[in-house]
Protein backbone atom coordinates (compact mmCIF):
# COMPACT_ATOMS: atom_id res chain seq x y z
CA UNK A 1 0.00 0.00 0.00
CA UNK A 2 2.52 2.79 0.90
CA UNK A 3 4.32 1.95 -2.44
CA UNK A 4 1.08 2.43 -4.51
CA UNK A 5 1.45 5.88 -2.77
CA UNK A 6 4.63 6.70 -3.45
CA UNK A 7 3.81 5.86 -7.20
CA UNK A 8 0.55 7.83 -7.06
CA UNK A 9 2.57 10.34 -5.55
CA UNK A 10 5.09 10.38 -8.53
CA UNK A 11 3.06 10.20 -11.26
CA UNK A 12 -0.18 12.04 -10.78
CA UNK A 13 1.09 14.71 -7.58
CA UNK A 14 0.26 14.71 -3.75
CA UNK A 15 -2.80 16.41 -4.12
CA UNK A 16 -4.51 14.41 -7.13
CA UNK A 17 -7.54 12.90 -5.52
CA UNK A 18 -6.28 9.27 -6.12
CA UNK A 19 -3.22 10.20 -4.35
CA UNK A 20 -5.19 11.76 -1.35
CA UNK A 21 -7.41 8.28 -1.57
CA UNK A 22 -4.11 6.12 -1.00
CA UNK A 23 -3.31 8.45 1.52
CA UNK A 24 -6.22 7.56 3.62
CA UNK A 25 -5.97 4.17 3.02
CA UNK A 26 -3.20 4.03 4.36
CA UNK A 27 -3.32 6.15 6.94
CA UNK A 28 -6.79 3.71 7.90
CA UNK A 29 -4.21 1.06 7.90
CA UNK A 30 -1.57 2.66 10.58
CA UNK A 31 -4.57 4.24 12.64
CA UNK A 32 -5.71 -0.15 12.85
CA UNK A 33 -2.22 -1.00 13.79
CA UNK A 34 -1.93 1.48 15.98
CA UNK A 35 0.57 3.72 14.78
CA UNK A 36 -1.14 6.79 15.61
CA UNK A 37 1.77 9.39 14.31
CA UNK A 38 2.11 7.69 10.84
CA UNK A 39 -1.75 8.09 10.77
CA UNK A 40 -1.98 11.32 11.80
CA UNK A 41 0.06 12.84 9.17
CA UNK A 42 -0.90 11.15 6.31
CA UNK A 43 -4.80 12.01 7.12
CA UNK A 44 -3.32 15.29 8.32
CA UNK A 45 -1.75 15.78 4.37
CA UNK A 46 -4.84 13.87 2.81
CA UNK A 47 -6.96 17.34 4.65
CA UNK A 48 -4.96 19.84 3.47
CA UNK A 49 -4.56 18.11 0.16
CA UNK A 50 -8.59 18.52 -0.54
CA UNK A 51 -8.67 21.79 1.74
CA UNK A 52 -6.11 23.33 -0.86
CA UNK A 53 -7.56 21.66 -3.54
CA UNK A 54 -11.75 22.02 -3.27
CA UNK A 55 -12.21 24.53 -0.34
CA UNK A 56 -13.54 23.60 3.52
CA UNK A 57 -17.04 22.91 2.69
CA UNK A 58 -16.48 20.15 -0.36
CA UNK A 59 -17.21 16.93 0.37
CA UNK A 60 -14.19 15.01 -0.02
CA UNK A 61 -12.79 17.70 2.88
CA UNK A 62 -15.13 17.04 4.97
CA UNK A 63 -14.50 13.23 4.49
CA UNK A 64 -10.83 13.67 5.62
CA UNK A 65 -11.91 16.27 8.05
CA UNK A 66 -13.88 13.80 10.19
CA UNK A 67 -11.07 10.64 9.29
CA UNK A 68 -8.64 12.94 11.17
CA UNK A 69 -11.13 13.42 13.90
CA UNK A 70 -12.04 10.11 14.41
CA UNK A 71 -8.32 9.22 14.74
CA UNK A 72 -7.82 12.02 17.74
CA UNK A 73 -11.29 10.12 19.06
CA UNK A 74 -9.87 6.67 19.20
CA UNK A 75 -6.59 8.26 20.55
CA UNK A 76 -8.53 10.00 23.19
CA UNK A 77 -7.09 13.45 22.10
CA UNK A 78 -10.45 14.71 22.69
CA UNK A 79 -9.01 18.41 22.73
CA UNK A 80 -7.53 17.92 19.10
CA UNK A 81 -10.98 16.00 17.73
CA UNK A 82 -13.69 18.29 18.47
CA UNK A 83 -12.78 21.30 16.65
CA UNK A 84 -12.43 19.06 13.35
CA UNK A 85 -15.58 16.73 14.40
CA UNK A 86 -17.93 19.82 15.57
CA UNK A 87 -16.68 22.09 11.78
CA UNK A 88 -17.70 18.61 9.89
CA UNK A 89 -20.67 18.07 11.85
CA UNK A 90 -21.99 21.29 11.37
CA UNK A 91 -20.63 21.84 7.54
CA UNK A 92 -22.34 18.73 6.75
CA UNK A 93 -25.58 20.09 7.93
CA UNK A 94 -25.61 22.75 6.12
CA UNK A 95 -24.42 21.41 2.90
CA UNK A 96 -26.18 18.39 2.68
CA UNK A 97 -29.14 18.46 5.05
CA UNK A 98 -30.12 17.44 8.55
CA UNK A 99 -30.88 13.54 7.42
CA UNK A 100 -28.14 12.66 4.40
CA UNK A 101 -26.29 9.62 5.54
CA UNK A 102 -23.05 11.52 5.89
CA UNK A 103 -24.79 14.41 8.26
CA UNK A 104 -26.19 11.60 10.27
CA UNK A 105 -23.25 10.06 11.07
CA UNK A 106 -21.05 13.14 11.60
CA UNK A 107 -23.17 14.17 14.17
CA UNK A 108 -23.14 10.44 15.50
CA UNK A 109 -19.32 11.55 16.14
CA UNK A 110 -20.20 14.67 17.89
CA UNK A 111 -22.54 12.43 20.01
CA UNK A 112 -19.28 9.94 20.71
CA UNK A 113 -17.44 12.72 21.50
CA UNK A 114 -19.57 14.22 24.03
CA UNK A 115 -19.85 10.63 25.66
CA UNK A 116 -15.77 10.45 25.83
CA UNK A 117 -15.92 14.40 27.03
CA UNK A 118 -18.16 13.22 30.56
CA UNK A 119 -21.07 14.87 29.12
CA UNK A 120 -23.23 11.93 29.10
CA UNK A 121 -26.73 13.71 30.25
CA UNK A 122 -26.18 15.90 26.76
CA UNK A 123 -25.51 13.02 24.90
CA UNK A 124 -28.23 10.59 25.75
CA UNK A 125 -30.52 12.51 24.28
CA UNK A 126 -29.31 12.84 21.00
CA UNK A 127 -27.99 8.97 20.67
CA UNK A 128 -31.84 8.30 21.13
CA UNK A 129 -32.54 10.80 18.34
CA UNK A 130 -29.34 9.44 16.03
CA UNK A 131 -30.83 5.95 16.70
CA UNK A 132 -34.08 7.03 15.48
CA UNK A 133 -32.77 8.92 12.27
CA UNK A 134 -30.47 6.48 11.36
CA UNK A 135 -33.04 3.56 11.48
CA UNK A 136 -35.59 5.81 9.63
CA UNK A 137 -33.16 6.85 6.91
CA UNK A 138 -30.68 3.83 6.81
CA UNK A 139 -32.72 1.14 7.72
CA UNK A 140 -33.25 -1.16 10.93
CA UNK A 141 -30.62 -4.02 9.58
CA UNK A 142 -27.30 -1.23 7.84
CA UNK A 143 -24.16 -1.39 9.82
CA UNK A 144 -24.51 2.34 10.70
CA UNK A 145 -27.57 1.73 12.82
CA UNK A 146 -25.90 -0.81 14.60
CA UNK A 147 -23.48 1.11 15.64
CA UNK A 148 -25.61 3.68 16.47
CA UNK A 149 -27.50 0.78 18.80
CA UNK A 150 -24.25 0.35 20.52
CA UNK A 151 -23.50 4.46 21.15
CA UNK A 152 -26.74 3.86 22.78
CA UNK A 153 -25.75 1.75 24.78
CA UNK A 154 -22.52 2.56 25.46
CA UNK A 155 -23.97 6.34 26.98
CA UNK A 156 -26.64 4.30 29.08
CA UNK A 157 -24.57 1.96 30.45
CA UNK A 158 -22.12 5.25 31.65
CA UNK A 159 -25.70 6.63 33.18
CA UNK A 160 -25.89 3.09 34.93
CA UNK A 161 -29.69 2.36 33.31
CA UNK A 162 -27.91 -1.13 32.55
CA UNK A 163 -31.02 -2.90 32.02
CA UNK A 164 -31.85 -0.88 28.84
CA UNK A 165 -27.79 -0.86 27.98
CA UNK A 166 -27.86 -4.13 27.79
CA UNK A 167 -30.76 -4.60 25.55
CA UNK A 168 -29.03 -2.33 23.21
CA UNK A 169 -25.98 -4.41 23.28
CA UNK A 170 -27.56 -7.46 22.53
CA UNK A 171 -29.40 -5.40 19.56
CA UNK A 172 -26.34 -4.45 18.12
CA UNK A 173 -24.71 -7.80 18.75
CA UNK A 174 -27.05 -9.56 16.95
CA UNK A 175 -26.69 -6.91 14.14
CA UNK A 176 -23.20 -7.75 14.17
CA UNK A 177 -23.02 -11.17 13.57
CA UNK A 178 -25.54 -10.83 11.31
CA UNK A 179 -23.43 -9.11 8.77
CA UNK A 180 -20.26 -10.01 9.67
CA UNK A 181 -20.20 -13.25 11.35
CA UNK A 182 -18.29 -14.12 14.82
CA UNK A 183 -14.97 -13.27 14.25
CA UNK A 184 -15.18 -9.39 13.80
CA UNK A 185 -14.03 -5.95 15.42
CA UNK A 186 -17.07 -4.85 16.36
CA UNK A 187 -18.97 -8.09 17.14
CA UNK A 188 -15.92 -8.54 19.61
CA UNK A 189 -17.03 -4.69 20.92
CA UNK A 190 -20.21 -5.52 21.27
CA UNK A 191 -19.28 -8.37 23.73
CA UNK A 192 -17.28 -6.56 25.49
CA UNK A 193 -19.97 -3.72 26.46
CA UNK A 194 -22.30 -6.29 27.13
CA UNK A 195 -20.20 -8.27 29.04
CA UNK A 196 -18.99 -5.21 30.76
CA UNK A 197 -22.38 -4.12 31.90
CA UNK A 198 -23.46 -7.46 32.91
CA UNK A 199 -20.97 -7.57 35.49
CA UNK A 200 -22.18 -4.25 36.39
CA UNK A 201 -25.41 -6.25 36.91
CA UNK A 202 -23.80 -9.04 39.12
CA UNK A 203 -24.81 -11.34 36.44
CA UNK A 204 -21.12 -12.94 36.63
CA UNK A 205 -21.16 -15.75 34.60
CA UNK A 206 -23.00 -14.37 31.66
CA UNK A 207 -21.02 -11.59 31.44
CA UNK A 208 -18.00 -13.88 32.22
CA UNK A 209 -18.53 -15.55 28.85
CA UNK A 210 -19.54 -12.70 26.38
CA UNK A 211 -16.14 -11.15 27.95
CA UNK A 212 -14.15 -14.12 27.45
CA UNK A 213 -15.42 -14.51 23.69
CA UNK A 214 -14.68 -10.48 23.13
CA UNK A 215 -11.04 -11.10 24.22
CA UNK A 216 -10.66 -14.07 22.22
CA UNK A 217 -11.96 -12.43 19.29
CA UNK A 218 -9.91 -9.19 19.73
CA UNK A 219 -6.88 -11.61 20.15
CA UNK A 220 -7.32 -13.68 16.66
CA UNK A 221 -8.66 -10.81 13.93
CA UNK A 222 -6.88 -7.91 12.52
CA UNK A 223 -8.28 -4.46 13.35
CA UNK A 224 -8.31 -4.24 17.18
CA UNK A 225 -6.52 -1.31 18.64
CA UNK A 226 -4.53 -2.96 21.96
CA UNK A 227 -5.78 0.04 23.66
CA UNK A 228 -9.39 -1.62 23.00
CA UNK A 229 -8.01 -5.06 24.04
CA UNK A 230 -6.31 -3.91 27.20
CA UNK A 231 -10.02 -2.43 28.01
CA UNK A 232 -11.31 -5.65 27.55
CA UNK A 233 -8.82 -7.79 29.61
CA UNK A 234 -9.58 -4.86 32.41
CA UNK A 235 -13.01 -5.32 32.36
CA UNK A 236 -12.17 -9.16 32.92
CA UNK A 237 -10.02 -8.72 35.74
CA UNK A 238 -12.40 -5.98 37.34
CA UNK A 239 -15.67 -8.82 36.84
CA UNK A 240 -13.23 -11.74 38.98
CA UNK A 241 -12.27 -8.76 41.21
CA UNK A 242 -16.07 -8.21 42.05
CA UNK A 243 -17.31 -12.09 41.56
CA UNK A 244 -14.94 -13.05 44.49
CA UNK A 245 -15.97 -10.36 46.51
CA UNK A 246 -19.55 -11.57 46.28
CA UNK A 247 -18.84 -15.29 46.27
CA UNK A 248 -15.53 -15.70 47.84
CA UNK A 249 -13.30 -18.80 47.75
CA UNK A 250 -14.49 -19.96 44.47
CA UNK A 251 -11.34 -19.20 43.06
CA UNK A 252 -11.97 -15.74 41.38
CA UNK A 253 -9.39 -14.29 42.78
CA UNK A 254 -6.93 -16.57 41.33
CA UNK A 255 -8.43 -15.86 37.72
CA UNK A 256 -8.25 -12.13 38.26
CA UNK A 257 -4.50 -12.39 39.98
CA UNK A 258 -3.78 -13.95 35.86
CA UNK A 259 -5.72 -11.55 33.84
CA UNK A 260 -3.78 -8.97 35.84
CA UNK A 261 -0.25 -10.13 35.12
CA UNK A 262 -1.32 -10.82 31.12
CA UNK A 263 -2.00 -6.99 31.09
CA UNK A 264 0.79 -6.30 32.94
CA UNK A 265 3.20 -8.32 30.15
CA UNK A 266 0.95 -7.18 27.54
CA UNK A 267 0.28 -10.27 25.78
CA UNK A 268 -3.57 -11.51 26.86
CA UNK A 269 -4.28 -15.24 25.79
CA UNK A 270 -7.25 -16.75 24.27
CA UNK A 271 -9.31 -18.35 26.57
CA UNK A 272 -11.02 -18.24 29.98
CA UNK A 273 -8.45 -18.44 32.55
CA UNK A 274 -5.46 -19.48 30.04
Amino acid sequence: MRESLETRRRVLGSDHPDTVIAMSQLARLYGEQGRFAEAEALYRAALDANRAKFGSDHPSTLVQMTNLGGLYLTADKLDLAEPLLREAAETRRRVSGPEHPETIVAASNVERLLELQGKVEEAEPMARELLTVFKRVMGETHPFTYNATMNLASVLARRDKLEEAATSYREALAGYVAKYGKDHTRTAAAHSGLGSTLAKMKQFKEAEAELIEAERVMATVQGTTAQRRKACVDALVSLYESWEKAEPGHGHAAKAAEWKNKVEAGKASVGQGK
